[in-house]
């Protein structure tokens, strides 16, 4: 069964939402178009699986069990399953700046408290996804040589950020996300950053956010910089180039 996906959450990002559109109109400015309509793709939906036995080549469903499915469904009582790819051979790898994670490791790092992920949201089918991959993949490669003070700008605090931050994308054409993750996403490709949360807040949910700017370097970093101005974790650490607007 394919069903909308549901979060606590959703009717209060959804006010937000409104009102960021309503700002827009009154600055007369506009959003980055959609890239592709999200609605349509299968992770931004909940599935749930029917349990079944394989005898052989074919798979026996009779009619008491999709019955018996059906009620429970309706009932709530079964669980959402989440689609996911099996974890890549080097998905931890300190050779790849990219962590690419799948949907039963997703969880794992983007709600760690102790850590920022910024997550790539793509789909193999997403053109500006493999244009714009070089990008994504050079920012992450920048702050891994921070940790690694190949960097001249290096400092203590540089540091700091870099080894609680990481770079990460997911494929959506095979793994789910959860459902407090999957409402923000509107573009694909799209980036989702999961701050840390400090330790003197360490009761406090991560805050997520949504970028859907352009998908360039200096303006990734600028949305970077931004995020973390006004929190007591370390600032981002890379230099902004000035002449960006």
């Amino acid at each position: 069964i394919e069903a909308p996906i549901e979060w606590n959450g959703l009717e209060e990002w959804n006010k937000k939402k409104e009102q960021e559109k309503k700002e827009l109109n009154t600055q007369q400015t506009t959003k980055t178009p959609k890239l592709q309509d999200t609605s349509l793709l299968p992770f931004f939906k909940s599935h749930f699986v029917l349990p079944t036995k394989n005898t052989g080549s074919h798979v026996t469903i009779k009619s008491d069990q999709m019955a018996s499915f059906i009620d429970q469904f309706l009932n709530g009582k079964i669980e959402r399953s989440m689609r996911s790819s099996d974890l890549p051979p080097r998905a931890n790898s300190p050779f790849s700046p990219v962590l690419q994670l799948v949907g039963k490791s997703f969880s794992k790092f983007a709600f760690d408290p102790s850590k920022s992920v910024l997550i790539r949201i793509t789909t193999p089918s997403c053109q500006l996804c493999e244009k714009t991959r070089p990008i994504y993949r050079r920012l992450a490669t920048d702050i891994k040589e921070i940790i690694e003070s190949k960097s001249a700008t290096a400092t203590s605090d540089s540091k700091a950020f870099a080894e609680q931050f990481i770079v990460a994308e997911i494929d959506v054409d095979e793994n789910d996300l959860p459902a407090e993750a999957t409402v923000l996403v509107e573009d694909i490709p799209d980036i989702l950053l999961f701050q840390a949360v400090s330790s003197s807040d360490q009761n406090t949910p991560k805050r997520i956010s949504s970028y859907s700017g352009p998908m360039t370097y200096e303006k990734i970093k600028r949305f970077l910089r931004d995020e973390f101005k006004s929190t007591n974790l370390p600032a981002f650490p890379l230099d902004i180039s000035q002449h960006v607007i």
